[in-house]
């Protein structure tokens, strides 16, 4: 009798422990509002993710699907356009998407995301105030930011040796007057990266409307073919030394630098584009609730420190920045200074004619 009694006690303290884990995965988290894990759990608890390849640490997903007992479907992209071009098509049921300031407009004007609940974000409070309200977005509406970075490009000082263009303050010239190393450049497959560099090296903003202004970008980026081994898949051309320099993210440099010492990233003198990724919830997430706990919880500071510090970006996040690795925070191309930064931009979303005249220049230089 008493055997089974301590039987049954057993079995109970195992069913209760069952519950009490069960009930915590979805109500553990003090910065999770009640009315949202109640509709997260009536949504099935699954999630699919769409973001930029290597952009989050590899424990992030797991951490999230043990603590809140969501199944998430991670998918990734290589280029802006290639996301665009999945979420117009519809396909893969996508709940959340990444996208930059630039696309986020794109996604707004295509009416493909929908406004975000900030009730349900109330760990936005540790973004930082110059990341807020952005004239992208005005309000934070559709999107929470993220990781920021800049698109400037990269050297192997093994072969550039010398080049007066990469010194203490190199520039643009190095990779656009392509003779010296000619075959041994390597380009991102990206129009507005490329065009963006012409432009700051021909002294123009990288968001001018002046059609003779896009057209020297264009004979600069011309010029310059002759020389480019690749448009895309720039890091594995880099690591193999098939190319000397090319056109790279500030973050993606950090763990190429770290694979080859010898490379070294540049702040272009003239100016470089500025960029900064957001997480948006399409229009048709079948899973909003869940939806807005990712987001939730991609913006609590342990969590951004750790995507932070793996993937070597910039984070928008202040209460995280006590976390951020010590080299990271010192390594000028994950934070550049602030006269850098004053000399830089932030990419407009061009439509209509300017955005068709910079689609044809970069098929035209592609082309040929």
């Amino acid at each position: 009798m008493c055997s089974a009694r301590k039987r049954i006690s057993f079995m109970l303290l195992i069913a209760i422990s069952i519950g009490f884990f069960l009930s915590s995965a979805l109500y553990a988290a003090d910065d999770m509002p009640s009315d949202l894990m109640e509709k997260v759990k009536k949504e099935g608890k699954k999630l699919n993710v769409l973001n930029w390849g290597y952009y989050i640490a590899e424990n992030s997903i797991p951490k999230f699907e043990k603590e809140f007992g969501v199944k998430v479907t991670y998918d990734t992209f290589e280029s802006a356009d290639a996301m665009l071009a999945k979420v117009q098509a519809g396909g893969g049921g996508y709940d959340v998407v990444i996208a930059d300031n630039e696309y986020v407009q794109y996604l707004i004007r295509l009416k493909k995301i929908q406004p975000l609940n900030h009730k349900w974000l109330p760990n936005m409070k540790n973004i930082m105030d110059k990341f807020v309200n952005p004239n992208y977005d005005p309000g934070n509406e559709y999107s929470i930011p993220y990781l920021w970075g800049s698109a400037g490009f990269v050297y192997n000082t093994k072969y550039t040796k010398g080049d007066s263009n990469l010194s203490d303050t190199c520039s643009w010239a190095a990779i656009l007057e392509s003779d010296k190393y000619a075959g041994k450049i390597g380009m991102m497959d990206s129009w507005g990266v490329s065009i963006a560099a012409a432009l700051f090296y021909s002294g123009h903003s990288m968001n001018t409307h002046d059609k003779a202004h896009l057209t020297k970008a264009k004979e600069i980026l011309l010029k310059q073919k002759k020389g480019v081994k690749a448009y895309g898949e720039v890091r594995k051309l880099l690591e193999a030394e098939e190319v000397y320099l090319a056109t790279l993210w500030s973050g993606d440099s950090v763990g190429v630098s770290e694979r080859n010492p010898a490379i070294k990233y540049c702040a272009p003198k003239e100016g470089m584009m500025l960029y900064l990724d957001n997480w948006t919830i399409l229009k048709g997430s079948e899973r909003p609730a869940t939806a807005h706990l990712w987001l939730n919880y991609l913006l609590r500071a342990k969590v951004a420190a750790n995507n932070a510090n793996y993937v070597h970006f910039a984070t928008t996040n202040k209460a995280a920045l006590p976390d951020i690795d010590e080299n990271d925070r010192k390594n000028p191309a994950v934070y550049p200074s602030q006269a850098v930064l004053e000399r830089s931009e932030f990419s407009e979303a061009f439509d209509g004619d300017q955005l068709t005249l910079r689609e044809e220049i970069w098929e035209i230089v592609k082309a040929r």
